[in-house]
């Protein structure tokens, strides 16, 4: 351990709460009131895609969070360590005590320094009570306006009365998104970053394969997942005007829709900058009655196309909160050089193989890995090795994991391989997972309403009261009620939402609307205020 840091102390806080600004010690923990630890975690459950049951490691993982409580003096605070489904690199902690960490940073990161840089930041965030001094501006609000809308346009589409799947890799992304996550400024990052930097040097960790390496992972995973997503997407979406075109016996256009392309179609995927433009354009395309012409098939898939793009390009401007990596990792480097000293500790690399390879854990991991050739293989239209790839997915230890069942159950939709009962049946597998998924379970009800609305129903509240009513979940029961034409069940759900949980407000309001429904209503915060129009170049994708 450099000297520097041998000698580590509690620095004073401010009357607003506790600062950090430099490296090497920290202030004293704050005051504070925990909220409900139950409900926290319900909350997390019913979040995105749910968390991922994975014992061995988050037994390890949760050993490196009991050091650095210790290390911080807090050796008492609750919380733990969870996995969530993202495979990409995302980390959150919440007001609970609870960190989340994606699978995506378990099969990125090389060393035990990386993942302990990862944890004592976000405990950062916990430790210097930043949930409750700043505003945490979580996307709830926006993101699940996003989500809903993505769920109801693929629910419902205007040729069928059943459910066709999601032939959209940035959509079934949109569907599991986690809207809870903090979005912090960068100056609030800084501060966690410093925390974790003191903490992670103090226990003998290695700044360079630990902070240094987690930065550099980010920019690197940020520029590499950009790029990706565009080329599946102008890959399906070359694959998917063919099989438009082809299934109606049309006369296919040959230029594909995408942003960069000129035309009518392009424009309005430019042009669509509001939610309530975006709500709008949902609405058209979902209340649209008609054959099955060649024209009009183009007409829905170019439709479908503008809708598909840009709930992804919405939810994508949210889910940029790294907070500048690049200034990040400049900024801690120049605090923590002076502390270093000669020797600098060797990257710890085999506890964290080792707990890699722990019980079902390798399994897991290469499960979830397995996600990307099946999202290869479905943008190239090739859904029968597809679904053999999702079958994979799903079974053994993730069989009964929400995306992964998710992912089989839509294949199989679109595969045309099993009947709409084996479907559900792979989605209620979901129903006896130590950790039950709240979207998966709103996707069976509506599959099963679609048989028996009733039924769906009964279904859908048995959930709701297992996930403990708890905020996240009221839009997605108000929206059920509003397109099942129950108007006024649906606004006074959705006045009850807002009156216990304020912070959904505008979401419950908006799923309590009718999408044609005149946005003149201020209840509705930032959603009442999105301009009241459909461009006509969109109007004018849809058929009369």
């Amino acid at each position: 351990m450099p000297g520097a840091l041998s000698n580590l102390n509690l620095g004073g806080g401010s009357p607003k709460g506790p600062t950090l600004d430099t490296v090497g010690s920290i202030p004293p923990p704050p005051a504070r009131d925990w909220p409900d630890i139950k409900l926290d975690l319900m909350n997390a459950r019913a979040d995105g895609w749910g968390l991922v049951p994975m014992p061995e490691m988050e037994a390890y993982l949760n050993g490196l969070l009991a050091t650095i409580k210790k290390t911080a003096g807090t050796p008492n605070y609750p919380g733990s360590v969870h996995i969530i489904s993202e495979i990409g690199l995302n980390a959150n902690s919440s007001a609970g005590g609870n960190i989340f960490v994606s699978i995506g940073w378990l099969q990125s990161a090389e060393s035990e320094d990386e993942i302990f840089a990862i944890l004592s930041h976000e405990f950062g965030h916990i430790y210097l009570n930043h949930h409750a001094i700043f505003d945490a501006r979580t996307a709830g609000d926006t993101s699940l306006a996003i989500v809903s809308l993505a769920w109801t346009v693929t629910n419902k589409s205007p040729t069928s009365n059943t459910w066709t799947g999601v032939d959209n890799i940035a959509v079934v992304q949109t569907l599991g998104t986690r809207v809870l996550f903090p979005a912090w400024q960068r100056s609030v990052e800084e501060q966690a970053d410093r925390f974790g930097a003191t903490i992670s040097l103090r226990c003998g960790y290695s700044y360079v394969d630990g902070f240094k390496a987690f930065f550099e992972r980010v920019i690197a995973y940020d520029q590499d997942a950009k790029a990706r997503r565009q080329k599946l997407r102008e890959k399906q979406l070359q694959a998917g005007r063919e099989k438009a075109g082809q299934q109606a016996a049309a006369q296919a256009r040959t230029q594909p829709i995408a942003p960069a392309v000129g035309g009518g179609a392009a424009q309005t995927v430019n042009q669509l900058t509001s939610i309530g433009e975006l709500r709008e354009a949902v609405s058209q395309y979902t209340s649209a009655r008609v054959g099955a012409q060649a024209s009009v098939a183009e007409s829905l898939f170019d439709a479908r196309a503008v809708i598909d793009d840009q709930i992804s390009a919405q939810l994508e401007t949210l889910h940029d909160d790294h907070g500048d990596p690049a200034a990040r990792e400049d900024n801690l480097t120049a605090l923590v050089r002076p502390m270093l000293g000669d020797k600098l500790p060797d990257a710890r690399t085999e506890p964290w193989n080792a707990a890699r390879k722990r019980g079902s854990t390798p399994l897991i991991l290469a499960h979830y890995k397995s996600i990307s050739d099946m999202q290869d293989l479905q943008a190239a239209a090739n859904y029968s090795q597809a679904l053999q790839v999702a079958t994979t997915i799903a079974s053994g230890p993730t069989a009964d994991h929400a995306y992964p069942v998710f992912l089989l159950s839509n294949m199989m939709t679109l595969s045309r391989s099993a009947p709409p009962d084996t479907q559900a049946q792979v989605l209620r597998r979901n129903l006896t997972s130590r950790d039950r998924s709240w979207a998966v379970q709103t996707n069976l009800a509506n599959r099963i309403g679609q048989k028996d609305p009733k039924q769906g129903e009964a279904f859908l509240l048995q959930q709701f009261d297992y996930f403990g009513r708890t905020s996240v979940t009221w839009p997605n029961v108000i929206s059920w009620y509003r397109e099942h034409g129950d108007i006024n069940r649906a606004k006074q759900l959705a006045t009850t939402c807002w009156t216990e949980h304020p912070e959904m407000r505008a979401a419950c309001v908006a799923a309590s609307q009718a999408p044609a429904q005149k946005k003149s209503d201020d209840q509705a915060g930032g959603f009442s205020k999105a301009v009241d129009k459909m461009l006509d170049q969109a109007k004018g994708l849809l058929p009369k």
